[in-house]
């Protein structure tokens, strides 16, 4: 099965695990996950494994735009606060879309590997739940 027929859904899920460890790793006096837990979260497991261009805000607004909207575009991305994420499925078309996006100019806009962000965001959760000490992922 590949990731690219289920493009939307997956990345529902990617997300969703993100927003979930985030609510584990929250400060225990909140009974709710935040913004701020999210960002924390990325920036502490999954950006210093990931060699994509994104920032923990900008993974935020992706996750905002695919979860409330379905779409590419979320407030942050639309204030300038956050870039908005397309997503290849390789390095060869993530250079392509990138190359795309350079041409029109179209500012403040990245292209990531989904393939490559799935894998990390695997490591990043292993690197949390054994810092927990809990198992770890397959």
């Amino acid at each position: 099965m590949e990731i690219v027929i289920y493009l939307a859904p997956s990345l529902i899920l990617l997300y969703a695990a993100i927003d979930i460890m985030a609510w584990l790793n929250r400060d225990k006096k909140h009974a709710d996950v935040q913004r701020c837990d999210f960002l924390y979260w990325v920036d502490t497991y999954l950006l210093p494994i990931s060699k994509q261009s994104y920032t923990a805000k900008d993974l935020y607004g992706a996750r905002c735009s695919v979860i409330h909207s379905y779409s590419a575009e979320s407030k942050l991305s639309r204030e300038g606060k956050a870039a908005k994420l397309n997503y290849s499925l390789g390095p060869e078309e993530k250079e392509n879309l990138q190359k795309d996006i350079d041409f029109t100019k179209e500012l403040n806009t990245k292209a990531i590997d989904l393939k490559v962000l799935f894998t990390d965001t695997k490591k990043a959760i292993n690197q949390f739940l054994d810092d927990e000490g809990n198992n770890k992922l397959v």
